[in-house]
């Protein structure tokens, strides 16, 4: 239909404008979310090289559990390995510094 010009013939209507920009709006919150979330992710990793913030690091590898399948994967190992008695310790002893 479309090869024959019935979509898009003038009996057809546009959607009204206040659904582009709800689109453009919700577009755009998605983007900023991915960014904040990416950002997070950088600065949890430099946290975990220096054994700092752990309760960051925590939060930041369970919102990252919302990008699938692989940041679910990674969300369960950094669970499996920030809650290991001798971790802690890592990050507690850095804490006091």
């Amino acid at each position: 239909m479309a090869i024959t010009g019935g979509m898009g013939s003038a009996g057809s209507t546009a959607p009204p404008l206040p659904i582009g920009w709800f689109l453009i709006v919700l577009g755009s919150v998605f983007v900023l979310v991915g960014e904040a979330l990416a950002v997070c992710t950088i600065l949890a990793g430099r946290y975990l090289q220096t054994h700092r913030a752990w309760l960051f690091c925590m939060i930041v590898a369970a919102a990252n559990c919302l990008a699938m399948p692989m940041g679910t994967v990674l969300c369960v190992f950094a669970f499996i390995v920030l809650l290991k008695p001798e971790v802690k310790q890592l990050f507690a002893q850095q804490e006091i510094y």
